[in-house]
């Protein structure tokens, strides 16, 4: 068992690893496969990180710096003064579900408590209806009365109703954010927040003082994936974030399931066609549950999954139907300019004329969609 000395030091570690500028999520999962002990790592020296092939210059950098050692110190002590507690990898309290997906957070921030209940992620429009915001609220209450924990990101809208519905059911709730745990945003959902802390919890992969920032929340969906058994969608567009959300449930192998609107409401075509498409449809809680029982029962028998026909069995289908969706016009332009040679930000933005602003945003959706990739050099590759 480690010392409370040693617990400090491994945390400090992970905090370390999570803070290191330019080296992407994926970059540095790639450096823990070479150099698993994070405490050894940490103290590593030129000639260590080298023996494990960890030779880039600029990563050898940015290991090597006194700086980021001493921002990992600082964010500690602000996590303690804001009572914010700090779990990575390998700790007892990190969810075992987002243990297991590819790019798992290195750290998570949290206020609040966590419970190893299993969970469903209920996402949707910011702009919902009057309807979305009834069947969300009405589907989290009764998830959270059957002793599911309701995911989800504390935005305006559908997140909201699904907060809301299962506190009003008694149950739990967690917020995934896309910024430090101890900002509230929006800002009118502070109330609301208040009543979560009371029996749930706000996890970020983000350290105290982030700001809110438009490129942080599609990569925190993965997060509110990565905790779910599955992922529920209440209204969405054809363009809605919320599909980035179930994109990354299906990288990961969850379950889909998606609420049908009315055929001429462009806040319900992203739903509609979710579930001509193969997702499972949702009309009340039931329709859920029936086949989350279904699996654990497989799960347990050991048959594999249910064949039940109401969930992402059938992902496989959505799978492929996105990865053959047409991108768009300025993803086009980037992936043609990376079908000739693996390129840096700065040469995507320099051939491709776009903004720095732009090349980041197209960039993040690439890697969201699995077209792209970064190697620990830097460089920009097409996935084949």
């Amino acid at each position: 068992m480690l010392s409370v000395c040693e617990t400090s030091v491994l945390t400090e570690a992970w905090v370390w690893l999570s803070c290191l500028p330019s080296i992407r999520n994926y970059g540095k999962h790639l450096i823990l496969s070479r150099f698993p002990d994070v405490g050894a790592l940490f103290g590593a020296d030129r000639p260590s990180l080298q023996r494990a092939e960890i030779d880039h210059p600029r990563v050898l950098s940015v290991l090597l710096s006194a700086r980021y050692r001493e921002q990992a110190m600082e964010i500690l002590r602000d996590a303690g003064k804001l009572d914010i507690r700090i779990i990575h990898p390998g700790h007892p309290e990190f969810p075992r579900l987002l243990g297991h997906i590819p790019d798992s957070p290195i750290v998570l921030y949290r206020r609040g408590t966590w419970s190893a209940a299993r969970c469903v992620a209920i996402v949707g429009s910011r702009r919902a209806t009057g309807y979305g915001i009834g069947m969300a609220e009405r589907l989290a209450a009764d998830l959270a009365s059957a002793g599911f924990t309701i995911i989800s990101g504390l935005a305006r809208g559908i997140d909201t109703a699904a907060h809301s519905g299962a506190l009003q059911a008694g149950g739990r709730t967690v917020a995934v954010f896309g910024n430090g745990v101890e900002c509230i945003y929006p800002p009118e959902n502070r109330k609301l927040a208040e009543r979560i802390l009371e029996n749930g919890a706000f996890l970020s992969e983000y350290p105290p003082g982030t700001p809110p920032a438009p490129f942080h929340f599609p990569v925190r969906n993965r997060i509110v994936s990565g905790l779910s058994e599955a992922v529920v969608v209440v209204e969405a567009g054809e363009r809605s974030g919320s599909l980035i959300t179930v994109q990354c449930a299906l990288e990961q192998g969850r379950d889909v399931f998606a609420v049908p609107g009315n055929a001429t409401s462009v806040t319900s075509r992203g739903c509609n066609r979710l579930i001509r498409e193969g997702a499972g449809l949702v009309q009340e809680a039931a329709d859920i549950l029936e086949t989350l029982a279904a699996e654990r029962f497989s799960d347990i028998l050991g048959t594999g999954a249910a064949n039940t026909g109401s969930s992402i069995s059938r992902a496989s289908s959505i799978h492929s139907m996105k990865r053959s969706e047409p991108l768009e016009i300025p993803e086009q332009i980037v992936v043609g300019r990376l079908a000739r040679e693996p390129l840096t930000p700065d040469q995507v933005c320099a051939q491709s004329g776009l903004t720095p602003s732009e090349v980041q945003q197209v960039l993040l959706m690439l890697e969201l969609k699995r077209c792209v990739m970064r190697d620990m050099d830097g460089l920009i590759r097409l996935i084949p």
